[in-house]
């Protein structure tokens, strides 16, 4: 089995180069963090000069990250630099963090960015902004027109929480529906009409704009 990802195993975390030391371990007890705030809760204290805060998210979320960057990822070895790179993204653009959607969806997403762009060997979309080519069935759709990307782009932005939410969990996350059920605590149909919505919404939007271009 994948050895579970922890951005602390060596003592130090390369930052674009620079390898610094890690702050303080997080204090375990009976294999949970100790730290009870909130996700969002330690991403603010972060961004206030807590240097035990990010250390703690991450490691409330690491095996969830791990599988997100296998799935998305050719070997364990680009599933792991993949994750290394999305966290120093993470760190670096949480002052720019939305809260329009969960903290836990916000470094999934910028996970699967970071393994998309290793894969195609170049940069790709901005940090934290979904891949729209990582959404089954609107690759085509997309074809590589700048301008249908950005209005996809707006499209998901505009999308209600509850549906966007399904859409990158389900479709960019590659999570399983009965899992993002259990997790949104809702009945699995629920998950599946959500996205079923998301995804006609947003059809729609870029077949508005197809019109307009051939116009």
């Amino acid at each position: 089995m994948a050895r579970p990802f922890h951005p602390w195993w060596d003592g130090r975390v390369n930052f674009g180069g620079r390898v610094t030391a890690p702050p303080a371990p997080v204090d375990r007890r009976d294999g949970e963090s100790v730290d009870d705030r909130g996700d969002l809760e330690l991403l603010t204290a972060h961004l206030a000069g807590d240097a035990r805060a990010f250390p703690a998210l991450v490691d409330r979320h690491e095996k969830q990250l791990w599988w997100t960057a296998l799935r998305h990822s050719r070997t364990e070895s680009d599933a792991a630099d993949a994750i290394q790179e999305a966290l120093v993204k993470a760190l670096r653009n949480a002052p720019a963090f939305r809260r329009d959607s969960s903290v836990i969806t916000w470094l999934h997403r910028i996970v699967v960015n970071s393994c998309h762009d290793r894969m195609r060997g170049r940069h790709g979309p901005p940090d934290g902004v979904v891949d729209e080519r990582a959404i089954p069935g609107m690759s085509e759709d997309v074809s590589g027109d700048p301008s249908l990307t950005v209005v996809m782009r707006q499209a998901m932005s505009r999308l209600p929480e509850e549906q966007r939410n399904v859409i990158l969990e389900v479709d960019v996350m590659g999570w399983p529906l009965a899992d993002v059920a259990r997790r949104l605590g809702i009945p699995e149909g629920t998950v599946k009409s959500r996205r079923a919505r998301a995804r006609a919404t947003l059809r729609r939007q870029l077949r508005r704009l197809e019109g307009e271009v051939a116009r």
